[in-house]
């Protein structure tokens, strides 16, 4: 029975009795009762495994109701002689073509004769453990036993006596399959047994059902593989990979990231068939031999579903490998997801947002074959970090926060430039405005002179302070005539442009909007009159807003009139009060001259410091340290993703692979960009100290003080006592910014052992690419690889790779083109695609198509030369014992994996 889909999980049942039992509960129930029930539950295949009993009528019946809908193997329980508080059960189980005739014939041997057994009584028949599992391997069959807690199990022989111990472990290599009785059971073992017994057998769960009416189970037992015996052998060869107890199915991927199947689509077209090739969920493993169609189905796979990247991956790989297959137009290429999504070749990139991994053939070996530092594994590492979703959110959000980082240092580079040029123009026109210290004595020289000169005039002491007062009124009255002359004059200014804005509207917008069809009516009185109408009320509908503009704003202009008139009658009122105290004066002219010098110093003054003010406002803006503050944050983001790498560092603890992740800083750019522009005489380390090498004037990037030295060399470029130079045609403004550049990156590199990726060969490169590729990336999304094996030696891939697959399939899908049987056999395909194309294979051909592909799983076996075309004579494992090198060796390395071992 060939699943086109490979190994899939479904529900099996490998312990069930009928009404042959001696201990059903109700003998009536029906052999269709029996198979509608297990139906029901979905149990995909099932052992009537009967007590000291094989009913081979009855299975054969149960096999012909069945009619294919599930498998029904041949079993029997049995009673044994070994025993402690109670007896071992052991179960046989026979492949579902067996020869029942012959088997049950040579049980019966065992003292299981219907009449000897109805002699002696049910419980009163015992087999010899050691013959009854020797019947069962004789006749290709499995043996069951009964383990943990449930009862009859072999943990009734006690481990107290030496001889007890030696008996379980000699028992070991007589049956194949732990039976146990209780999920708890099973983790104790996992703990506690296995680890001991030098012998790893798959453990299941079955309902021991008595009675289908009552039909339950504990917990359901899932195994991987087609629903025959050949794949139930198969738990025996990979018992942790191929059998589960749970509720639910197991290794379940979401729907979205399964490819389910895909399809050349080509209605007229000798070249393929319009028959979908079905995808197992975990591992695909598509042989066959040389130019037949292997990498042809992979490509076309990688193109339907990402376009743009699977040709930049193919021109990055090796250029004499050939892909783009040219066949007829009419030839399309469908690829569907399990959610139902179907995406097509023709339609290109358009409506395509589901990601893949594609790894053509020989792309790492490309790759891992560059030389120095041309090979830019720092972005192919990244590249394949951020398949990991969550690491790529976490380094798009950090990057986005870097960017504006950056945009906001530069921005407060640029204030502080700006800033500190304008303190150099503003300290510029102080020093124009005169001596500060000398306009003061001044001042104090004028006012000591007009002291005197009223004292000559004998002003007593409340004339002295009244004629200030005066002067005081007189100044601040002229100051408001000034201000509100400068007011009139500019509303008068404004109110003629508002004015003439009106007339405008009459002018070049009402007139012209009517002139025309005025012209149209100029002999028609009463029309014109009409129009006329319409052109006053558009003319005052759209003057109307400015009129009552200008009545609200311009009637400042008639209260200015008023105040001005007031500060002049104030003006006169003040003079005509000094003029006593101007007449007392012995030498009028002598002092209005000085009043006149020291109100003139008092401005200068007054001006140097405002300016000094403006300057200081501008100085305390200029900060330093929020430029710094926002470069150490840059630093800081660096060191967030270096944490945030530690997550991804260990890839191999098996064999002590790591990823390394290092802040680097620029260097080359940071000499272009700033150290190129400085002059170097003296050196740049006597200018900065040891920040710059002393031997070639390089910056020296120290991690845990970076930040500090660059705020000693912008200190130095405005503060340092002596100004650093520039080299000529540069300027101050490139040099600031790049000295504040962004010049850190994140490099990465892989250490095994002490040798670092560089320093490794090809060869052992490309594996450790590979093993990033499928581990660091983390991702969920499909995976297509392209005979990863080559350059690689049959040991290294075993060694290095089949873990490394087995252990991901579970969380991705994985599609695989491959012609080494380690990587096919050893990982436990779950599924085997074997290709082929009419006139290569000099065996056989075709049935109808070049290009035809079959697809199962490795325990798929039969001959049947009468069938028409090679793929379809032979099963998958035939075919694969015959295109892969060493098949059959790898099958055999596989099966004898878990035999038992030596004390």
């Amino acid at each position: 029975m060939r699943c086109q889909k490979g190994a899939m999980w479904r529900r099996w049942d490998l312990h069930l009795h009928t009404p042959a039992s001696f201990d059903y509960e109700n003998k009536e129930v029906s052999n269709e009762e029996i198979i509608e029930t297990l139906l029901e539950n979905q149990i995909a295949a099932v052992a009537i495994t009967d007590h000291h009993f094989i009913d081979v009528e009855r299975i054969k019946k149960l096999c012909k109701i069945s009619d294919g809908r599930l498998t029904v193997f041949p079993g029997i329980e049995v009673r044994t002689d070994y025993t402690g508080n109670d007896n071992i059960h052991l179960v046989g189980i026979f492949p579902e073509m067996a020869n029942l005739n012959l088997i049950w014939t040579d049980l019966q041997s065992l003292g299981l004769h219907p009449d000897k057994v109805i002699e002696k009584g049910h419980d009163s028949v015992y087999v010899k453990f050691d013959s009854f599992c020797k019947i069962v391997n004789s006749h290709d069959g499995i043996v069951t036993i009964h383990a943990g807690h449930k009862s009859n199990s072999v943990e009734n022989i006690t481990n107290c006596l030496p001889h007890k111990i030696a008996l379980k472990h000699d028992l070991l290599a007589q049956y194949d399959v732990f039976e146990m009785g209780k999920v708890l059971d099973i983790q104790e073992y996992e703990e506690k047994v296995l680890p001991h017994i030098y012998k790893r057998l798959p453990m299941i769960m079955c309902s021991d059902n008595h009675n289908i009416r009552k039909y339950s189970v504990k917990e359901w037992c899932w195994i991987k593989g087609d629903p025959t015996f050949e794949g139930l052998k198969q738990i025996k060869y990979e018992p942790e990979g191929r059998v589960r107890i749970q509720e639910d199915i197991p290794e379940s991927k979401l729907d979205y990231l399964v490819i389910d199947r895909v399809r050349f689509n080509n209605p007229s077209s000798k070249y393929f068939a319009n028959e979908w090739i079905e995808l197992n969920p975990n591992l695909n493993s598509i042989i066959g031999g040389k130019s037949s169609g292997k990498s042809l189905l992979l490509y076309h796979i990688a193109k339907t579903i990402d376009p743009e990247k699977t040709e930049k991956k193919i021109k990055g790989g090796d250029k004499s490998i050939r892909y783009d297959y040219k066949f007829t137009p009419e030839i399309d290429f469908e690829v569907q997801w399990r959610d139902g999504v179907l995406y097509k070749l023709s339609d290109g990139e358009q409506g395509k947002d589901r990601p893949i991994t594609f790894i053509p053939q020989l792309y790492l070996n490309a790759l891992a074959e560059e030389k120095g530092e041309d090979s830019d594994f720092r972005q192919v590492i990244e590249n394949i970090l951020i398949d990991n979703e969550v690491y790529a959110v976490f380094l798009s959000e950090t990057k986005n926060k870097i960017d504006e980082n950056n945009v906001k240092l530069h921005s407060a580079v640029s204030e502080y430039l700006n800033l500190r040029k304008s303190i150099i123009e503003e300290k510029d026109n102080l020093k124009a405005l005169g001596d500060k210290e000398a306009i003061r004595q001044a001042i104090s020289s004028y006012k000591q002179s007009l002291k005197e000169l009223r004292d000559e005039s004998k002003f007593t002491d409340q004339e002295e302070a009244d004629y200030k007062v005066l002067q005081g009124k007189k100044e601040k009255v002229l100051g408001q005539l000034r201000g509100l002359a400068k007011e009139k004059k500019l509303l008068t200014k404004i109110k003629a442009v508002v004015l003439s804005i009106a007339d405008d509207v009459l002018n070049s917008v009402v007139k012209p909007v009517f002139s025309e069809i005025r012209r149209e009516y100029a002999i028609d009185a009463d029309s014109l009159s009409i129009i006329d109408e319409y052109a006053s009320e558009l003319k005052n509908t759209l003057t109307d807003p400015l009129t009552t503009f200008g009545t609200e704003k311009f009637a400042r202009l008639e209260k200015i009139g008023s105040e001005i008139k007031i500060c002049l009658e104030s003006q006169a009122k003040v003079e005509s009060e000094i003029k006593p105290f101007e007449a007392k004066l012995t030498n009028k002219a002598k002092f209005e001259k000085l009043s006149e010098e020291l109100n003139k110093e008092v401005q200068k003054m007054a001006a140097i410091e405002k300016k000094e003010l403006e300057i200081a406002t501008l100085d305390k803006h200029r900060n330093e340290d929020e430029i710094f503050e926002i470069y150490r944050q840059l630093y800081e983001y660096y060191i967030t993703i270096l944490d945030e790498l530690q997550k991804y560092s260990n890839i191999d603890a098996q064999n002590g692979i790591v990823l390394i992740s290092e802040m680097k800083f620029n260097q080359m750019r940071f000499d272009q960009n700033f150290s190129g522009k400085i002059s170097k005489k003296p050196s740049l380390n006597k200018q900065f100290g040891d920040i710059f090498s002393e031997d070639d004037n390089k910056f020296v990037f120290r991690t845990d003080r970076h930040v500090d030295d660059v705020r000693k060399i912008f200190d130095k470029l405005f503060k340092g006592d002596d100004a650093v130079r520039l080299n000529s045609g540069f300027y101050l403004h490139d040099v600031v910014h790049a000295l504040m550049d962004d010049n850190f990156n994140i490099e990465y590199d892989l250490k095994q052992g002490d040798d670092r990726l560089l320093q490794m060969s090809p060869g052992k490169r490309g594996i450790i690419l590979f093993q990033l590729f499928l581990q660091l990336s983390n991702a969920t999304t499909p995976i297509l690889i392209d005979q990863p094996e080559d350059n690689l030696d049959n040991r290294t891939v075993y060694r290095e790779l089949n873990n490394f697959i087995k252990r991901k399939k579970l969380d991705r899908q994985i599609i695989i083109v491959s012609h080494n049987a380690n990587i096919v056999v050893s990982t436990d395909s779950e599924e085997i695609i074997v290709a082929n194309q009419h006139g290569e294979n000099k065996e056989g051909e075709n049935a109808e198509y070049r290009f035809e592909y079959v697809s199962g799983a490795l325990e798929d076996k039969f001959e049947d030369m009468t069938k028409k075309g090679i793929l379809y004579q032979k099963g998958i494992r035939n075919h694969v014992c015959e295109i892969l090198e060493g098949g059959e060796d790898a099958f055999k390395k596989r099966e004898q994996k878990y035999s038992i071992k030596k004390v």
